[in-house]
């Protein structure tokens, strides 16, 4: 998606925090990332990554990745605890990191998303703007053993 400047709501009550990797275990328990662990425990080895953690009174609700390379950053993960949705987390989290990246010398910020899923809106708002469909191929070894998928 492509970014322009924005109207999205930020929730003023929503602190975002870059995290050091020692607090992993408390970004992944948002979600069931687990299986990442590794992959992302690396990426924090050489300095290109960005944990960043969403909390709201207190709690941690929201999170998201930066990474950073060759002049272009990419945001992943994206995540809101579900009984936090519809309060302008994922918006602040989001504009917060644009505003972190803006002292950055890059070339490209860019993100992905599910065509029609919630992030779509969300990042419509802030000032995202498509500019390409990618098609995603897949073979789930565990689905054509139990003869979900015909070959």
């Amino acid at each position: 998606m492509w970014h322009e400047k924005g109207l999205g709501e930020i929730n003023p009550k929503v602190a975002v925090e870059e995290i050091p990797g020692s607090r992993l275990s408390e970004w992944l328990a948002i979600s069931n990332l687990s299986a990442r662990r590794e992959m992302i425990e690396a990426s924090l080895t050489d300095g290109s990554t960005r944990l960043l953690l969403a909390t709201l009174e207190g709690k941690a609700v929201g999170k998201g990745l930066i990474y950073l390379k060759d002049r272009v950053a990419s945001i992943h993960l994206m995540e809101t605890v579900p009984d936090f949705r519809r309060r302008h987390v994922a918006t602040t989290l989001v504009t917060k990191m644009l505003e972190r990246l803006m002292n950055e010398q890059l070339d490209l910020i860019w993100l992905r998303t599910r065509k029609g899923g919630v992030g779509e809106k969300v990042y419509s708002r802030i000032g995202f703007r498509s500019f390409t469909e990618i098609l995603t191929y897949t073979r789930t070894p565990a689905f054509e053993d139990e003869g979900w998928i015909s070959r």
